[in-house]
């Protein structure tokens, strides 16, 4: 497995690919990518301290990332930057971010929104738990 695609490589280069006919070449589709056809590079934490989502991307971010339904109070704006946190403390989260918690766990829905003030299509949303 690789995170390399037919952009970055020639899968007609035998240094890259087996070309006898034995071996498939599949790659990810740019139908389910995230904007400029690139796969969005995600990441969560979560401790007893609160909840941590973490987008990386390789273009500057300018969007925002919110918890659902509480766009307006616990939210990261992006700056421009390629990595982008969004931290939820665990006194802040619940309840006033729609953090919910069952017994031990704790659960959040996250929105990230590509542009500051439009929600399009590209637009994600992921389940921390």
């Amino acid at each position: 497995l690789s995170d390399h695609d037919s952009r970055d490589l020639n899968p007609s280069n035998p240094a890259f690919f087996e070309t006898n006919g034995e071996f498939d070449f599949y790659e990810r589709s740019s139908a389910r990518s995230g904007p400029g056809g690139e796969c969005l590079d995600v990441n969560q934490v979560c401790s007893e301290d609160g909840m941590e989502f973490t987008l990386r991307t390789p273009e500057p971010f300018v969007g925002r990332i919110y918890t659902y339904g509480y766009y307006d109070r616990c939210f990261y704006r992006g700056n421009g930057g390629t990595v982008n946190v969004l931290r939820i403390s665990g006194a802040q989260g619940y309840p006033d971010c729609g953090t919910q918690r069952y017994g031990d766990t704790m659960t959040n829905i996250v929105v990230v929104q590509f542009s500051d003030y439009v929600q399009t299509g590209r637009d994600k949303r992921y389940n921390l738990t």
